[in-house]
C-alpha cells in the first residue's frame, strides 16, 4: 500500500512549485500523473494541463504478475488523482493499455491521446546483438586501419625499446 502514501508525500513539493509557476506564466504545464501534483498546484487560469497518464494504481489490483496490492489504497489513490485529472485538458498515455486503464479509473472528457511505438517489433525480433557488434567492429577496424597499424608499430617499438628487467634474488 504505497500509492496513496505516493500522492501524499509529492503534495508539499507540488505546492510550493505553484508560485514560481505562476511567476514563470506558462501557456501550457506538462504534468505526470504519478503523485498527482496537479491536485495541489495553483495556476494561472490560463494556462492549460497536459496530463502524462503513465501510472495508474487500479493496474496494479487482480494482477497476478504483480502480487498483492491493496484495493483500499488504489481506490483512495485513484479519487486524489481524480482531482489532478479534472485540472487537465488533455491526457497523453504511452500505450492503448494505459489509455484504456485511465479512461475506466477515471472520469474524464477531454481528449486521451496514445503516444505511437516507435519500435519495429519484427526487426527487433530479427536483430542479433552479437552479429551486430561483430559487424561494429569490422566497421571501425576498416574505417581506422591506418591508426590502428600506425599503434601496432608505436606498440612494437614501445615493448623492443623498454628495459629488460633484472632477475632478482
Amino acid at each position: 500500500a504505497y500509492q496513496t502514501a505516493d500522492i501524499l508525500s509529492a503534495l508539499p513539493g507540488a505546492a510550493r512549485l505553484s508560485r514560481p509557476i505562476r511567476a514563470f506564466g506558462p501557456d501550457l504545464v506538462i504534468l505526470p500523473d504519478q503523485g498527482a501534483p496537479g491536485m495541489m498546484l495553483d495556476l494561472p487560469k490560463s494556462a492549460k494541463i497536459l496530463l502524462l497518464a503513465h501510472h495508474n494504481p487500479s493496474r496494479f489490483l487482480d494482477n497476478p504478475l504483480l502480487g498483492q496490492h491493496s484495493a483500499l489504497d488504489a481506490r483512495l489513490a485513484i479519487r486524489l488523482e481524480q482531482l489532478a485529472v479534472n485540472k487537465a485538458q488533455r491526457v497523453v498515455c504511452p500505450s492503448a493499455y494505459m489509455a484504456e486503464t485511465f479512461r475506466t479509473s477515471y472520469r474524464f472528457t477531454g481528449p486521451v491521446d496514445v503516444i505511437p511505438n516507435l519500435i519495429d517489433e519484427e526487426e527487433l525480433a530479427a536483430w542479433n546483438y552479437a552479429k551486430d557488434l561483430d559487424r561494429q567492429m569490422r566497421e571501425l577496424k576498416a574505417e581506422h586501419k591506418e591508426a590502428l597499424r600506425e599503434f601496432a608499430k608505436l606498440e612494437k617499438r614501445a615493448t623492443n625499446s623498454s628495459p629488460s628487467p633484472r632477475p632478482t634474488g
